[in-house]
């Protein structure tokens, strides 16, 4: 008989092209077996333990989500510490190419600087557009994003979508000492190029 076994323990993740050598090895629970991707590290981790991230940039084709009780924590800020989507589709008309999502109340993702998404939607689904937020959504069960830089410097743009940079629709959604910058939009149906919310905080 197999017995399934909650993990109960923080993972570690370390820069690939900062650190060549490295070899991964799960569950990733100290530096000397670090993932190489966040994603991995954060679908490792225990509830209520912290995914420590090193320095570097991290690219990325798909979004990093956030939706199990775990915190996501640079070693050194946001300003050593970038989520980058790379390898972006800039000519489809309907498109998520999201940096994070954040789907859980105890959920905390904090020092990061989040760059270059591009998302276009054109159809209104659940009450919300789930193309908002290129940078950064926090949906609706919520979860904090602190100390966070969400940037767009790669000149793409999002189109028929409230909040380009940043979408905010949980009550238990909070946006804390964090930097918006850099998004802008293109359609009838935009509003909120840095940041669209319904409910949530923003400090």
């Amino acid at each position: 008989q197999v017995i399934a076994v909650a993990a109960d323990h923080d993972t570690y993740v370390v820069n690939a092209e900062l650190n060549p050598n490295h070899v991964p090895e799960f569950p990733y629970d100290s530096w000397d077996k670090a993932a190489t991707d966040i994603q991995s590290a954060i679908e490792a981790a225990g509830a209520g333990h912290t995914v420590w991230v090193s320095n570097g940039v991290y690219g990325i084709t798909e979004q990093i989500s956030v939706t199990n009780d775990v915190t996501v924590k640079s070693v050194c800020g946001r300003a050593a510490t970038e989520i980058r989507r790379v390898n972006l589709d800039k000519s489809s008309k309907k498109i998520i190419q999201r940096v994070a999502y954040v789907n859980n109340r105890k959920a905390r993702v904090d020092g990061f600087t989040l760059a270059c998404g591009r998302n276009r939607y054109e159809t209104d689904v659940a009450g919300y557009y789930p193309a908002s937020g290129s940078g950064l959504l926090i949906a609706r069960s919520g979860g904090v994003v602190s100390d966070c830089s969400i940037t767009n410097d790669c000149v793409a743009f999002a189109q028929f979508v409230p909040g380009c940079g940043v979408g905010i629709y949980g009550v238990d959604a909070v946006l804390t000492n964090c930097l918006v910058t850099g998004w802008y939009l293109n359609g009838t149906r935009c509003r909120g190029a840095g940041l669209s919310m319904t409910d949530g905080l923003v400090t």
